[in-house]
């Protein structure tokens, strides 16, 4: 297989059986997108309470380089197991694992990693990382689950507000669903405290019908444009008077992937991605993609930009 250009599919890697299926994913996705997987892994040589007079010179760095090493050679095996010929970089990084993924999403595709594992907690994503990258990240970043039981042959599920923040999920969801061949269900939710105010009568004579079809009326506006970019894309959609989380997570238990949409950047934009976005990514049965608002690169399949190996609602 010749090596493919392009930004990469980068994927974290910390040893844990979470990321290894975060390997596997991100390696089928490198593979259909024609992109190289760039595999990262890091490293914290500053932890608090220790030093190199303390642990007996350099023994303790050396040990943790040793470990990183070790682990992105074993993910490098299984992604040549998995896709032989397919043009893999690794990486062993120095720092925070949310600084250096965050600066990774900067030149990637898609940044793809693994969740937390039941009775441990990973050392690659607790939940002021995952945050931290939803809520931050230059790219699309998806979440895969411990022991992931959506349907492999599922639609894609999609998150929509109803504004023109829609826009760069819907891209990534359509763009995906049309590569995958799969269907994809636009889901939109709304309560009474969203509309309520908007009123100036009690909440009990509010035409609650006449509410649900203008909700309808703006999800098919939203949807109007894509669904003519994106004529084979087989297109369903679910208006539901509820919780946008509850919602979502129910349309994705038979879904190959959520997409869900990060707001922005900063402290308020991390307050909105745990609303909504940290709900499904604990009790979502699929992979969860979070995309960003404002992205440095548009997130389609196809791109033309050269990668050196060198280097919500």
């Amino acid at each position: 297989m010749n090596a493919p250009n392009g930004m990469p599919v980068v994927v974290g890697v910390n040893g844990s059986p979470s990321s290894w299926r975060a390997v596997r994913w991100a390696t089928e996705e490198a593979v259909r997108r024609h992109r190289p997987l760039r595999l990262v892994h890091a490293c914290r040589l500053d932890l608090p309470g220790f030093s190199r007079h303390a642990t007996g010179g350099s023994t303790y760095y050396d040990r943790i380089l040793r470990q990183g090493r070790t682990y992105l050679r074993a993910a490098a095996d299984a992604v040549e197991e998995v896709a032989p010929g397919l043009a893999v970089v690794t990486d062993l990084r120095e720092g925070p694992a949310e600084a250096v993924l965050i600066a990774e999403s900067a030149s990637a595709e898609l940044l793809v990693l693994g969740g937390v594992d039941a009775g441990r907690v990973s050392t690659l994503v607790v939940g002021s990382v995952s945050i931290a990258l939803g809520a931050h990240a230059r790219c699309p970043v998806v979440f895969v689950p411990p022991r992931p039981t959506g349907t492999p042959t599922g639609p894609v599920v999609v998150g929509v507000v109803g504004a023109p923040n829609d826009d760069a999920v819907l891209r990534f969801a359509f763009d995906t669903a049309a590569g995958l061949g799969t269907g994809l269900v636009a889901v939109h939710s709304w309560r009474d405290a969203d509309v309520a105010p908007l009123w100036a009568v009690p909440a009990w004579l509010i035409d609650w019908a006449g509410v649900r079809r203008t909700e309808r009326r703006l999800v098919a506006e939203r949807l109007a444009g894509w669904c003519q970019d994106y004529p084979d894309v087989d297109v369903r959609t679910t208006v539901v008077r509820g919780s946008p989380a509850v919602a979502l997570t129910r349309a994705a238990r038979r879904a190959r992937l959520l997409v869900v949409g990060s707001r922005g950047r900063g402290d308020v934009a991390a307050t909105l991605l745990g609303s909504v976005s940290r709900s499904v990514l604990h009790h979502a049965d699929c992979p969860v993609a979070v995309v960003p608002a404002r992205s440095i690169h548009s997130p389609g399949l196809v791109r033309s930009a050269n990668y050196n190996d060198e280097g919500e609602r």
